[in-house]
């Protein structure tokens, strides 16, 4: 006859301090995450008839020295890294890639908080190594992975747009071999989310393991 114990074991449930801390933190990343999908719903509604947009972190070639640092005591060389500017009454197009690129920037931390909410849910319902959990991981720290790269090849397009819109007579001399101080395009991937990704997936793996030995302990007990 099969023993009672051989039965799936309850849920152990967290403390009431380990519940507390669940919630708030659920709680925090649904906040957050609804905060940016409302941020980027506003944005999507108001970008298309704005008659000024703002595009920052142009990438400055052949950059001067500052005035103010020229013959500094400690300093061997300075120099501007980039420049920030406002278009007026700027094309659809490039108003199109500015969302694009705050769409792509948003979606990796929309995933995170989504993630974190789950988490805290199926651990507060005494189950935290839920088939569910493995895969929500992996899915998010992938999509931030890429949802990061995708923006910052955005931003480059962007760039080169803006650029290219203003003209041959903002551009600097790295186009053409000269010295002298301009706007140049460049797409710079900086990877910043990889290791956060990175540790999404793992930490999918991980739970994934966990699952399993939980299902495998509770079916010899």
């Amino acid at each position: 006859m099969e023993s009672p114990m051989s039965q799936t074991s309850a849920p152990v449930r967290p403390r009431t301090a380990a519940r507390v801390a669940l919630v708030v933190v659920g709680a925090a990343a649904a906040l957050l995450g609804l905060l940016v999908v409302v941020l980027l719903v506003r944005s999507a509604t108001a970008l298309p008839t704005l008659d000024r947009l703002t595009v920052t972190d142009l990438h400055l070639g052949n950059a001067s020295t500052p005035p103010f640092l020229e013959g500094v005591d400690h300093v061997g060389r300075a120099w501007y890294s980039g420049v920030s500017l406002e278009l007026v009454v700027p094309p659809q197009d490039v108003v199109r890639l500015a969302l694009a690129v705050r769409v792509a920037r948003s979606l990796g931390v929309v995933a995170v908080c989504a993630v974190l909410v789950l988490l805290c849910a199926v651990t507060l319902r005494g189950r935290p190594f839920a088939r569910s959990a493995p895969v929500a991981l992996i899915t998010a720290g992938l999509l931030l992975v890429v949802s990061d790269v995708v923006a910052d090849v955005l931003d480059g397009r962007l760039g080169s747009r803006v650029i290219a819109l203003l003209g041959d007579g903002v551009t600097s001399g790295a186009t053409d071999g000269g010295s002298y101080e301009g706007l140049a395009a460049s797409t710079e991937i900086l990877l910043s989310a990889l290791g956060v990704g990175t540790l999404l997936c793992v930490l999918g793996v991980v739970f994934a393991l966990g699952g399993r030995m939980q299902r495998d302990t509770e079916r010899l007990v």
